[in-house]
């Protein structure tokens, strides 16, 4: 488990989420723990450099600009 699920547009629940994390502090970490790996792994900076080196070929191709 990595997070909370909350029902969109639901405050009451935001604010029991919030608060349940606020008063537990071993879930607070288990989902700090189980959360870092899946961020590094989706959102490694090399990774995101080089799909946004893509798109700008992309739109430079569709531009007819050649560098």
């Amino acid at each position: 488990m990595n997070g909370i699920i909350i029902p969109p547009k639901d405050a009451f629940a935001l604010e029991n989420a919030m608060i349940e994390l606020l008063e537990n502090k071993a879930k607070r970490n288990r989902l700090a723990e189980n959360s870092r790996p899946l961020i590094v792994s989706r959102y490694e900076q090399q990774m995101v450099w080089e799909l946004i080196k893509q798109e700008y070929d992309e739109q430079l191709k569709k531009a007819n600009i050649n560098f």
